[in-house]
């Protein structure tokens, strides 16, 4: 019978806490990330997404890294917020587990994430409609 509603600036939000918890443990490599779940079209279940982070980048850019077969990568990023967004999710559960927070290590070896003191805007994950591959479906008109 309750709901908890996002912050206001999740983004300033995850600065808040990023900064408390830094103060208080004094780890110097944090990251902070505000998250929820939702769903995709025409998949079944539920999946996290960053609402907002702060202390990594939330993008890996890819391009110019060799595939598999040595050839350059030309438009590939990861969505590392929403990844571990996605990794946090499948922990705090969506019933009754009451798991409020997750605490993931190693995400900067195993996965490449990149910390940083920089601040981070929503503008960050956001792309152009153009550059989007569903971008063509958005405000079609009829």
């Amino acid at each position: 019978g309750t709901t908890i509603l996002w912050p206001r600036d999740s983004y300033k939000s995850a600065e808040k806490l990023r900064a408390a918890f830094m103060k208080k443990t004094g780890i110097k490599k944090l990251g902070v990330l505000i998250f929820d779940s939702h769903t995709l079209p025409l998949r079944r279940g539920i999946s996290g997404i960053a609402v907002g982070y702060a202390g990594f980048q939330g993008v890996d850019d890819c391009r110019g890294q060799p595939d598999l077969y040595g050839r350059k990568l030309e438009i590939t990023s990861r969505d590392m917020a929403d990844n571990l967004a996605s990794a946090a999710t499948l922990l705090t559960g969506e019933a009754d587990e009451r798991i409020p927070f997750i605490l993931i290590r190693g995400a900067e070896k195993a996965a490449r994430l990149v910390f940083t003191d920089k601040k981070i805007s929503e503008k960050e994950m956001k792309i152009k409609k153009s550059e989007c591959i569903y971008g063509s479906l958005i405000n079609q008109k009829k």
